[in-house]
C-alpha cells in the first residue's frame, strides 16, 4: 500500500475495484453526514499503513494505544495482534495447538 489511504479507507466502508476512492466522494456529496465515517475510515487506514508488520516483535506505545482501542470498539484481536498490544504470548503445546483460550 503507498501513501495514499484512501483506497483502502474505500474498503473499509465496503467499496472495492477501480473506481473505490470516487465513491468516497460521491458518499459525502451525496449524504454530508457520512462524512465523519469517511474521515474515520482515513484516518484508519492511515494509521494500519503505518503499523509495521514487526510490530509484534518490538511493540510501541503507539501501536499498543491503537490495537487496545480498536479492541474497545469491538476487533477480536488476533493472537499476533494480541502481542503487540502487549497481551502475553499464548502458551503453545508441542503439537502446536493453544492451551490458552480467548
Amino acid at each position: 500500500m503507498t501513501g495514499n489511504n484512501s483506497g483502502a479507507a474505500a474498503v473499509l466502508l465496503g467499496h472495492e475495484g477501480y473506481a473505490a476512492r470516487e465513491a468516497l466522494a460521491v458518499m459525502v456529496e451525496a449524504t454530508p453526514t457520512k462524512a465523519g465515517y469517511v474521515s474515520l475510515a482515513v484516518a484508519l487506514s492511515a494509521r494500519e499503513n503505518r503499523t509495521s508488520r514487526e510490530s509484534w516483535r518490538d511493540p510501541n506505545p503507539s501501536d499498543k494505544a491503537y490495537l487496545l482501542q480498536i479492541e474497545k470498539w469491538g476487533h477480536h484481536l488476533s493472537a499476533v495482534e494480541r502481542i503487540a498490544a502487549g497481551y502475553p504470548a499464548p502458551d503453545v503445546t508441542a503439537e502446536g495447538a493453544q492451551t490458552d483460550t480467548e
